[in-house]
C-alpha cells in the first residue's frame, strides 16, 4: 500500500489529539484532524526506528531519504512472531548540497508490511489455546529487535520478509525441513545452482547449508507451479561472510495436501550471491 503524505504534513498543529478516535469524531472532524489523531496514535505505538548510519565521507547529497519504523511484535502462531513495519521515503525541493545531513526533508511515500521471526517450537499440528498465545507473545517480546541493528552486513537479520502464493505456515515448514536435512546430510535431491559460487566453489551443497540456521533467514517467497505444487525460495544471510552482504538462496519445490500441509519437498537448489558491498 503506497500513500501520499502531501495532505498529511500540512495538518494544523493546533488540531486536537485525544486518546483514540471516536465514531462521532470520524463523522464530524475534518479529514486533516482525523488523520492527525490517527497518525499520532500510531506514532505512540512505534517501538523501533532504523536510524541512518553515516559511514566514511559524506555523499554529494547526504540528505535523509528513507527510514523504517517497527511496532511491537505479536504472536502469529505456535513458534511464530510477526511485526508491522512502516517504511517512509523523504524528499526535498532544495538542490543538492554538501551539507545534506542538516537539510530538512518531508515525507513523500509510505509502505506498510509485516515481517516474521521464529521463536520457540514451530509446531502447527497442536491446538492454539489462549494460554499458548500468551506464552508465545512473551517469547516474541523477548526475542530481540524487529529491525536489523546495522547496515554493514555484520549482524544476523532480525525478522524476515514473506510473500507469495503459499501460506506462510507450509512455506516455513518446507524451509525448516529442507535446512534440517541439509545440516544432517540426509538431503539427497539437493544441487548447486549456476556454474560457480561467489568466493568458493560449490562442491557439496550440504556443506554450504550446514552452518545456516533459520535465525539467518532474510526472506521467503513462493509461486504456484502446478496443482498443489509450489516453488519456495528462501534467502539466508551467509554465516561464512558476515563482513559482507552475502546471501544464500535455497529453492525448494513443495507438494501440499489438504489445508496446505507439506507432503513432499524437493528437488532443492542452493546458490550464493552478493547483495551489496560495505
Amino acid at each position: 500500500m503506497v500513500l501520499s503524505f502531501a495532505a498529511i504534513v500540512s495538518l494544523p498543529e493546533t488540531a486536537e489529539n485525544p486518546a483514540g478516535l471516536t465514531r462521532q469524531q470520524a463523522r464530524t472532524l475534518s479529514p486533516r484532524d482525523i488523520a492527525r489523531i490517527t497518525l499520532n496514535d500510531l506514532a505512540e505505538q512505534v517501538q523501533e526506528v532504523a536510524r541512518p548510519i553515516r559511514q566514511g565521507a559524506p555523499y554529494p547529497d547526504d540528505r535523509l531519504k528513507f527510514l523504517s519504523f517497527a511496532f511491537a511484535p505479536e504472536a502469529a502462531g505456535p513458534g511464530l512472531c510477526s511485526a508491522r513495519v512502516i517504511n517512509v521515503s523523504y524528499e526535498s525541493d532544495a538542490p543538492e548540497s554538501a551539507n545534506g545531513e542538516s537539510l530538512p526533508v518531508r515525507p513523500s511515500h509510505i509502505s506498510v508490511h509485516s515481517v516474521y521471526r521464529l521463536a520457540g517450537d514451530f509446531n502447527w499440528d497442536g491446538e492454539w489455546q489462549t494460554e499458548d498465545r500468551a506464552r508465545q507473545l512473551a517469547r516474541c517480546r523477548q526475542a530481540g529487535p524487529v529491525l536489523t541493528s546495522d547496515t554493514g552486513g555484520t549482524s544476523r537479520p532480525a525478522y524476515f520478509f514473506f510473500d507469495g502464493a503459499l501460506d506462510i505456515r507450509p512455506a516455513v515448514v518446507a524451509v525448516q525441513r529442507a535446512s534440517a536435512e541439509a545440516r544432517a546430510g540426509t538431503a539427497t535431491d539437493l544441487q548447486c545452482a549456476g556454474p560457480h559460487f561467489v568466493f568458493d566453489p560449490c562442491r557439496d551443497p550440504r556443506v554450504v547449508l550446514r552452518p545456516v540456521t533459520l535465525d539467518d533467514l532474510t526472506n521467503i517467497d513462493s509461486e504456484a507451479i502446478g496443482p498443489s505444487l509450489y516453488r519456495v525460495k528462501a534467502h539466508f544471510r551467509d554465516p561464512a561472510h558476515r563482513d559482507r552482504e552475502i546471501t544464500l538462496g535455497l529453492q525448494i519445490d513443495v507438494e501440499t495436501a489438504a489445508a496446505h500441509r507439506v507432503v513432499r519437498i524437493g528437488p532443492m537448489r542452493v546458490s550464493r550471491f552478493v547483495v551489496m558491498w560495505d
